[in-house]
């Protein structure tokens, strides 16, 4: 399972790798991402979302292949930038526990 992080926040990488390395047995790999290009190679994009930042059109068939980590703060705008009503969210600060829990679920491939 290949991981794209879209991130400036590189504590928050490392905190990805070692959660998966943790469960996945070398199965699953994160790296950050930025381009368009790079998303195609990602099986699961993870986004540190932050006020104001760009989002992408999810398709209704590719929307679990989206998580992302919102502010509680910034729900409301995140809500509204995003209008998806099944878009998986995981509230920040990310921690070991938090991000291990959620990672344990296992997002559909595109077909």
């Amino acid at each position: 399972m290949n991981v794209g992080l879209i991130s400036e926040d590189r504590e928050l990488l490392h905190l990805c790798r070692e959660v998966l390395a943790d469960i996945s047995d070398n199965t699953w790999s994160v790296a950050p991402i930025s381009g368009i290009s790079d998303r195609k190679i990602a099986d699961l994009l993870l986004w540190d979302y932050t006020p104001g930042q760009a989002l992408p059109e999810i398709a209704a068939d590719h929307s679990s292949r989206h998580l992302f980590l919102v502010q509680r703060q910034d729900l409301d705008e995140f809500r509204e930038r995003t209008s998806a009503i099944d878009t998986h969210v995981l509230l920040k600060p990310a921690t070991r526990a938090s991000s291990r829990t959620s990672s344990t679920r296992r997002p559909e491939r595109p077909g």
